[in-house]
């Protein structure tokens, strides 16, 4: 599914109603409502992404070749340098993109993953945004994540985030997110995501000057260029 070009704000992902709004999945992906007592940003539902689960994750390499990336892209993202095992994601292809425009997305990490494991078994969630060859790998990990509760004991959670990135090229875009465990499958990681729009730019006026910048690069604490 590829989605055109908005005239202004178009929201492609609010995932109500049981809906995937389209984008493509690999893995254990559903639309959820509330979850561990983590309720959407917008509506009633959201987008749950595990890496483990009823439903059965993927290998990191076919997560690779889901996103279009090299093999061993997720696994070289891995904090602690250990392999990425298994996990799931979701991609969409945006057509007619034009530099400058935004993309914004609420995201929250969560993990049963203890910090006395951690150094080995850090699972971390990413996004990539890719134009052709090119694009962004960004990740969030469970030391570099705030650890608050949920209403399950066994999950912390690094809250919601509310991200915007500006892209930087235009034409087709393929923007995707991910979860992955590392080193084993004992426990599982998700990542929970909302109301995810893409913002065109505005046609610019004698007055107004238009600021194209790359304000996402840090959206999951360190990025990485293809």
């Amino acid at each position: 599914v590829a989605l055109a070009a908005p005239a202004g704000a178009l929201t492609i992902g609010d995932f109500e109603g049981g809906s995937l709004d389209g984008w493509s999945s690999s893995g254990n992906v559903a639309s959820r409502g509330t979850v561990i007592g983590i309720a959407p940003t917008s509506g009633t539902g959201q987008l749950v992404l595990q890496t483990g689960g009823a439903v059965t994750s993927v290998t990191s390499g076919a997560l690779d070749a889901f996103f279009g990336l090299s093999a061993g892209t997720i696994t070289a993202l891995s904090p602690s340098g250990n392999a990425a095992i298994e996990g799931s994601g979701v991609r969409l292809v945006l057509t007619g993109v034009q530099p400058g425009d935004r993309l914004t997305f609420d995201f929250d990490f969560v993990t049963s993953e203890g910090l006395g494991s951690a150094g080995t078994y850090r699972d971390f969630a990413f996004t990539t945004i890719r134009s052709g060859e090119e694009g962004e790998v960004v990740r969030d990990d469970v030391l570099t994540m705030t650890r608050l509760a949920t209403t399950n004991p066994a999950y912390w959670q690094s809250g919601w985030q509310s991200i915007s990135y500006d892209f930087t090229t235009g034409g087709t875009i393929t923007i995707g997110f991910g979860v992955v465990d590392v080193q084993d499958n004992a426990v599982n990681s998700a990542l929970f995501l909302d109301n995810v729009q893409w913002i065109a730019t505005p046609e610019p006026g004698p007055n107004l000057l238009v600021l194209v910048g790359l304000a996402g690069r840090a959206v999951f604490g360190r990025s990485r260029r293809r």
